[in-house]
């Protein structure tokens, strides 16, 4: 892709927590582990309410916004030597801090994280420079019966692999069905009664006036 990426097929979906049943989120998960993520992440979304969740995701993930980046030349000669110093003071170009977050985030709750690869044009260098977007993990499908990854564009339903020179495939747990290994399918029952504890907790403080 060069000067324009793909574009998702549907906006993301919101889930209220008033609607939240045990029963909708086992449907949801049951959805989840059959590599449909639309629901999934918008429960992930929903789940990031809850202020010990979400604070415990963030230290993590300032830990990784701490490590630097080292990047080394893979050959000894001069040429290597001077891509390296060229991919390093471009990384953060190349590759934002957010949307190496967004991926990284999608795959700690989600098991999987999807960036898209486009080439921008530069002015002021007089070239094209390929930078990393994150692509929303509610537009990504897989399919376990073919052992295929799909995002789902407004120009169609689009293969993709994590040899694919136009994407990043971000499977940290688990090379075959990682979306079983996403913090998502621990915590959403534990959310939803830590949730509805919290709610009849407050209910009763208005009741009884306290």
């Amino acid at each position: 892709l060069v000067g324009e990426a793909a574009e998702k097929s549907f906006p993301s979906l919101v889930l209220s927590p008033n609607t939240m049943t045990f029963a909708l989120a086992r449907a949801i998960l049951a959805e989840h582990e059959i590599g449909r993520f639309q629901l999934s992440a918008a429960f992930a979304r929903l789940v990031l309410r809850d202020p010990d969740l979400a604070g415990a995701l963030q230290q993590r993930l300032l830990g990784l916004v701490g490590a630097d980046h080292c990047i080394e030349a893979a050959t000894s000669t001069g040429a290597g030597d001077r891509y390296a110093r060229d991919l390093a003071e471009r990384f953060r170009e190349m590759v934002p801090r957010s949307a190496e977050l967004d991926i990284v985030r999608d795959a700690i709750l989600l098991g999987v994280g999807v960036g898209q690869k486009v080439w921008w044009w530069r002015d002021d260098l007089g070239e094209y420079i390929e930078v990393l977007e994150p692509w929303p993990i509610d537009s990504v499908e897989y399919d376990p019966i073919a052992c295929q990854w799909y995002a789902l564009a407004q120009r169609g339903r689009l293969p993709i692999s994590a040899d694919d020179p136009g994407w990043l495939l971000y499977t940290p747990w688990s090379e075959r069905e990682p979306y079983f290994y996403g913090a998502i399918r621990q915590i959403a029952e534990w959310y939803l009664r830590a949730s509805n504890a919290a709610r009849d907790y407050g209910r009763f403080i208005e009741l009884s006036g306290q």
